[in-house]
């Protein structure tokens, strides 16, 4: 392929690249999302009804905190946070339906 025609594409990726974003500021970021968040009914456990455990993040912001993320018998995944520092769960969990 000649340089002009990688040229030409690669101008062509960045118009529509440039074209088709929108700016955060468009899209309301204080606008409740559609999963459930649900406060913790426990502080010294993570009950054995959240399921098997399958799957661990942690946000380079915020290294102390992992995310534990958990699946359901029916399949729903749960989301908690646990405070390593202070050796806390967090106060809320996130549960995502599936279907």
């Amino acid at each position: 392929m000649s340089t002009w025609k990688v040229r030409v594409l690669g101008v062509a990726a960045l118009c529509v690249g440039v074209t088709s974003c929108v700016s955060l500021d468009a899209v309301d970021q204080g606008k409740r999302g559609e999963l459930k968040i649900e406060p913790v009914a426990f502080k010294d456990a993570i009950p054995k009804d959240f399921g098997r455990a399958i799957g661990v993040t942690v946000r380079a912001e915020s290294p102390d905190i992992a995310q534990l993320w958990f699946e359901k018998a029916d399949g729903t995944i749960v989301l908690i946070n646990v405070d390593s520092r202070h050796g806390r769960l967090g106060e809320k969990i996130l549960v995502i339906p599936r279907s």
